[in-house]
């Protein structure tokens, strides 16, 4: 079940995302795998177009970056098993977000960490800039793990 700092961290994230604007970024977004239904808290997929006409309730087609965010009902290994059963299935880079301990880490296919970074959560102007420069490194990852190019702005 989300918490408050869950929700908050979800929100930050979703934000530093959007700025990249090759990426379509979900909140919440049910994906379905082997027929069985699972969400995780950010899905990232290459650009789309919107179409309000026409929504999705579930997607089988998987994003390129799945964030799980830990929430304090959640045990550390349940994320990692949720994480590596998105990557068997196809998606390029898992993040595992703690707030508690304020890390990101990036899990690629075949069992490798491409990156585990300890980012400040905080509102300070300088912690903000260090969280900035992080995730701009693990979005760097994601897109070279995808095929993807990324400006370099």
């Amino acid at each position: 079940m989300p918490s408050r700092n869950h929700g908050r961290v979800q929100t930050n994230l979703i934000v530093e995302f959007f700025q990249q604007q090759q990426f379509s970024i979900y909140s919440e977004l049910t994906l379905t795998i082997g027929g069985v239904n699972y969400t995780p808290d950010i899905s990232i997929y290459p650009r789309e177009t919107a179409d309000y006409r026409h929504d999705e309730v579930t997607r089988t087609e998987l994003p390129l970056v799945a964030v799980e965010i830990l929430s304090p009902s959640q045990s550390h290994q349940e994320v990692v098993e949720k994480a590596e059963l998105y990557l068997r299935h196809g998606v390029k880079t898992c993040w595992i977000v703690s707030p508690p301990l304020r890390t990101v880490t990036l899990l690629l296919p075949g069992g490798r960490e491409a990156y585990d970074a300890r980012i400040e959560l905080r509102s300070q102007a300088r912690s903000k800039v260090q969280s900035r420069s992080a995730l701009r490194n693990g979005m760097l990852i994601a897109s070279a793990a995808s095929g993807m190019d990324m400006p370099t702005k």
